[in-house]
């Protein structure tokens, strides 16, 4: 599985783009940041077929170690 984010996303969390070696297109997601009002909303849609779903008011694990 193959999950392409954008800048912004990649920018918030910290991740270091690597490269795709997925070929089937049914196993490769597009996952995107936006804000709704105040909250962060995580949107992704699969590449194939277009199926997307939104996460919406999610919040960080803060661990106490």
């Amino acid at each position: 599985m193959q999950i392409c984010c954008t800048k912004k996303l990649n920018d918030e969390m910290g991740i270091v783009p690597g490269k795709g070696t997925e070929e089937n297109d049914l196993f490769c997601w597009s996952v995107h940041l936006i804000t709704v009002k105040r909250r962060k909303t995580f949107v992704a849609v699969n590449d194939s077929n277009r199926y997307g779903f939104v996460l919406h008011g999610l919040k960080q694990k803060i661990s106490n170690t």
